[in-house]
């Protein structure tokens, strides 16, 4: 349920750096906002910017084109990451792409905020999953995501790639004495 926004013009930001945010987020699969996608004279950028994604995400990743918004002639239209540069895109159109949670319902772009994580909902009513608890974090959350790496016997080039993060980081935590660990917890 985060999103994040770039501009893709490179008029007085490098090149360079505007493809590095773009590689990064969409790793962290973020959703997306594209904000000065292309003009008369930038038109690679956005198929860049595709490339890019195409790297981290599905090609069937929804992707709204917004042109115009929340002016008289708005116009959205709806696309895959895969289509997304053979869209009529310009200066006024932002282009919005989904995660890897993201659908198209109803003619809106949906991207759930992670309740099925935590609850289970029959009958209209709604139950909490096992081990989880109302209010409090996820059993994944930062406290019981540390507790299940450190049980788990794996190393952190293991553990790294398993949840596609800097080794190094991984390793930092598990080397924690167990006082620091605990003072971390609830």
């Amino acid at each position: 349920h985060d999103f994040c926004a770039i501009s893709l013009s490179d008029l007085l930001t490098p090149w360079p750096t505007i493809a590095r945010r773009l590689d990064a987020v969409a790793y962290a699969d973020f959703v997306v906002a594209l904000y000065n996608p292309k003009s008369g004279r930038r038109t690679r950028q956005i198929v860049e910017a595709q490339r890019l994604f195409l790297r981290h995400r599905r090609p069937d990743t929804p992707v709204a084109i917004v042109k115009s918004a929340y002016r008289p002639r708005q116009r959205i239209e709806f696309t895959t990451l895969e289509r997304m540069a053979e869209a009529d895109i310009g200066m006024l159109t932002t282009v919005l792409i989904g995660n890897s949670n993201t659908i198209v319902r109803d003619g809106l772009m949906v991207t759930p905020r992670g309740y099925s994580n935590k609850y289970e909902v029959a009958d209209g009513e709604r139950a909490t999953r096992d081990g989880e608890q109302a209010g409090r974090s996820l059993s994944t959350g930062l406290n019981g995501w540390l507790q299940t790496i450190r049980t788990s016997g794996l190393d952190a080039t293991q553990l790294a790639a398993d949840y596609r993060l800097p080794e190094d980081y991984i390793a930092a935590l598990l080397d924690e004495t167990a006082d620091e660990y605990a003072d971390t917890l609830d």
